[in-house]
């Protein structure tokens, strides 16, 4: 290589080194090293790196002895407002280190056999002393991010640790009924951590039985079913629209509902003859109409309603004949279809396929054919429905006839006074005298209120 190259050969910066300090031990013994006696641990080399000391940095070294006595750890310690400065290194007792005192010392200058020493250089007698010293890898730490370590403690609230005390002078001077509250507190209690165990069971056990319940879909179309009141429309914008004749009158029953007899009659006595069921309430309805036409729909669908609305009051009045047949002679024999419809609807049991069909009504059954009654009165009534005379034909009390009609969404009030002159109604009859009107926008109440006992808070 040239030498003019040679000589521009890049050197090792001296800043690159590691600044040493020494630091004065205060603790010392006498050893030799060669033909000088050497003063051991008064002196302490720190190497910093590139932190630079403040003047006011105290430095203070401890030694810490093991309790074999094998070896010992020496400590470097200082620190400032802001920082902290720590090292450790090991000394060998009798010029041997072990392999326990090397994993001691871990990451330390010390695990090496190396020994440090200090020269202090005398010009006078031209001779040097060396005097031993620890060296330490000093490790500058920010003291706002040191990691404070110390012994776990187990952390216990003072509640708990006043219960367990409690507890515990209740068992040594407690009463034999206090102690037996406790012992039986004790085998009651629950221990979470055996809990834990069976927790996923308890999931998934959850989680079964759920995917069994019904939708919210399925229960709301439960709930219409067993509603005892017809289906209604609760958007509807006319009161005609809010039970509309097909959710009363099937219309497969419909279509058998033959009133041509009734419509070709033109003597009152005739036309309610010819009725399934003779009552009163039935028949002064039909009287209303004196004329009637064949050809005009609305006087069909009139006379029919009416003709249905007989046939339902002789199923009610009817309801104890328990046999299809009993019922169907009562009824003066209308069709099949009629019969069975009605049974299948508003009876609790009913077997079609036996010879005389047994059926029998309970309450609800009753209620939900008094509900479907009530309907079609008020149909026929343009929705404005006297409670007495309709109660009357059933033989309920007007209060009961009243929670249903209200359960349909109706209300209920006292007749006005020009209600009560188009009914020819005395002032005391009027007082008292209640009707039902079905009105729009129409709002379904959630159900028909309990009877008797104390009113709800």
């Amino acid at each position: 290589m040239p030498a003019e190259i040679k000589d521009k050969k890049r050197k090792r910066s001296d800043d690159l080194l590691p600044e040493v300090t020494t630091v004065p031990i205060s603790a010392s013994h006498l050893d030799t090293v060669g033909p000088h006696a050497v003063e051991v641990n008064t002196l302490a080399i720190g190497a910093f790196g590139s932190v630079t000391l403040p003047e006011s940095l105290h430095l203070d070294v401890y030694r810490e002895k093991k309790p074999d006595g094998s070896n010992e750890r020496i400590l470097l310690h200082g620190e400032t407002a802001a920082m902290d400065y720590e090292g450790v290194t090991s000394v060998v007792q009798s010029g041997k280190k072990s392999s326990s005192s090397r994993k001691e010392a871990g990451a330390d200058t010390s695990s090496s056999t190396s020994q440090y020493f200090v020269a202090v250089y005398d010009p006078s007698t031209k001779s040097a002393e060396l005097y031993r010293a620890p060296y330490f890898d000093v490790n500058p730490v920010v003291r706002v991010k040191r990691v404070y370590k110390g012994p776990k403690v187990k952390s216990a609230s003072a509640e708990t640790t006043n219960t367990e005390m409690r507890t515990t002078l209740g068992h040594a001077f407690g009463t034999r009924k206090a102690q037996k509250l406790l012992r039986s507190r004790e085998l009651n209690q629950i221990d979470s951590s055996v809990l834990s165990d069976i927790r996923e069971d308890i999931v998934d056990s959850v989680k079964s039985s759920t995917d069994t319940l019904p939708t919210q879909e399925q229960v709301k179309e439960t709930n219409e079913k067993e509603r005892l009141i017809p289906p209604c429309f609760e958007n509807a914008t006319t009161p005609s629209e809010v039970y509309p004749i097909e959710s009363i009158i099937p219309p497969k029953e419909w279509q058998q509902l033959h009133v041509d007899d009734i419509l070709a009659a033109t003597e009152q006595d005739a036309r309610t003859a010819l009725l399934p069921f003779q009552t009163e309430y039935a028949a002064s309805r039909l009287a209303r109409h004196q004329e009637l036409d064949a050809t005009d729909s609305g006087d069909v669908n009139f006379v029919k309603t009416v003709y249905y609305l007989s046939f339902l009051l002789g199923v009610y009045k009817n309801r104890r004949a328990k046999k299809k047949v009993a019922l169907a002679e009562k009824l003066q024999f209308p069709p099949d279809a009629l019969v069975g419809g009605a049974l299948a609807r508003f009876s609790s049991s009913y077997n079609a396929k036996s010879r005389d069909g047994r059926f029998v009504m309970d309450g609800g059954s009753e209620l939900k054919l008094i509900a479907y009654i009530a309907a079609l009165a008020l149909r026929i009534d343009g929705y404005m429905l006297e409670v007495l005379p309709l109660a009357n034909e059933l033989n309920v009390k007007p209060s009961k006839l009243q929670e249903i009609l209200t359960a349909m969404g109706c209300g209920i009030k006292v007749a006005t006074s020009a209600q009560a002159e188009a009914l020819k109604l005395s002032k005391g009859v009027a007082a008292n005298y209640k009707m039902a009107t079905l009105t729009v926008p129409f709002k379904l109440p959630d159900g028909i209120k309990r009877r008797g006992g104390p009113p709800r808070r």
